[in-house]
């Protein structure tokens, strides 16, 4: 992403952007989850969100931890941490 080459910087925003947001992913999801009680928008968190006690490691480890090993924890909180936004400018 540090790359000055245009064709470099377009592919990984390219990835970038199929890792946050597929259009197939989400099509597919909102086929399948038409209930009788109407549209279901399903909800997939991380560990690190909807368990409690995993939140409160995560916090008290998330200054040791690598770049690499925040990003396979939350992809969000990895992408803030490493200043993805600046980098693009």
């Amino acid at each position: 992403m540090d790359e000055t080459v245009e064709t470099v910087r377009e592919s990984a925003l390219l990835c970038l952007r199929q890792l946050l947001d597929s259009q197939f992913d989400e099509a597919s999801m909102d086929a399948a989850q038409c209930t009788e009680l109407g549209h279901l928008q399903p909800s997939l968190p991380t560990a690190v969100v909807s368990d409690q006690e995993k939140r409160r490691e995560f916090r008290k480890d998330e200054p040791g931890l690598k770049d690499a090993e925040v990003i396979k924890l939350d992809v969000i909180k990895g992408l803030l941490r490493t200043d993805v936004l600046q980098r693009f400018e």
